[in-house]
């Protein structure tokens, strides 16, 4: 009867092992396709996703952008101009999938991403001080780290049923022209955007879960709306939207800089 139980204790771990190993070997082939899938969408950027209504990625292009900004501490009113975003391709990532709880985890680097852009602004600071400036601006963030885990369900309709994400930044570099006509003092007025920037991301990890969660979910699912998992592969990684032909995807060709 001993000899039974081990034998039957012994068949049921080598059950569960191979179990494992067959569905390890499957998560890392789904793995695999998901690094691939997001690989295609990297070389596409340049080209940009007329299937989604987007323009080039890399770089980003807008040729005038009206922006105003009020709060208790500062209201900003003005426009930017030839705005040019650099290095959304830029990027390292790790992506994991769990097949069994429909978990995704993904860990993504981008190494510098910049902007260059002309600038007029008008500013207030409560009721004690008003200016206008305008001029060139610069701004880089580097060493960008994005980690997260999305849950999601495939069973009748698609669906984002959990998002968190949160990032760390390593550093800032701001060159806005003009923030005072005193160079050393526009010199301390960068640096200290580029503190405010830093420690707004880096201090602020667990309400950017919240908040993503919150927000992307809804709209995502607002976004996918009766669309299958096929039918959004075949609008991202076919770029022009014909990617579920069956052809081969052409391969990106960068255009000229156009208004996203």
């Amino acid at each position: 009867m001993k000899f039974l139980l081990v034998l039957l204790a012994c068949a049921a771990l080598a059950s569960s092992y191979e179990f494992r190993e067959r569905q390890d070997a499957y998560e890392r082939s789904v793995s695999s396709q998901v690094t691939e899938f997001i690989e295609g969408i990297r070389k596409q950027m340049p080209c940009g996703f007329p299937g989604l209504g987007l323009g080039p990625l890399s770089p980003a292009h807008l040729t005038h952008r009206e922006i105003a900004l009020n709060s208790d501490a500062l209201a900003l009113a003005g426009e930017v101009d030839d705005f040019i975003l650099y290095g959304l391709d830029d990027f390292d990532f790790v992506v994991k999938v769990n097949v069994v709880f429909s978990r995704i985890t993904f860990n993504f680097h981008w190494h510098k991403v910049y902007f260059d852009t002309q600038y007029k602004m008008d500013m207030s600071t409560g009721n004690r001080v008003k200016m206008g400036r305008n001029g060139g601006a610069k701004l880089a963030i580097e060493d960008l780290k994005v980690v997260g885990s999305a849950k999601y369900s495939i069973i009748g309709k698609l669906r984002l049923k959990e998002f968190k994400v949160s990032a760390t930044i390593g550093d800032v570099n701001s060159e806005i022209e003009n923030l005072s006509k005193i160079k050393i003092v526009n010199k301390k007025l960068n640096e200290i955007i580029e503190e405010w920037i830093l420690l707004a991301v880096n201090e602020n990890t667990s309400e950017m879960e919240e908040l993503s969660n919150n927000f992307v979910v809804p709209f995502v699912n607002n976004q996918i709306g009766d669309a299958t998992l096929a039918d959004l592969i075949a609008m991202i990684a076919g770029g022009g939207g014909d990617g579920g032909s069956g052809g081969e995807q052409e391969e990106c060709v960068p255009p000229a800089l156009r208004e996203l």
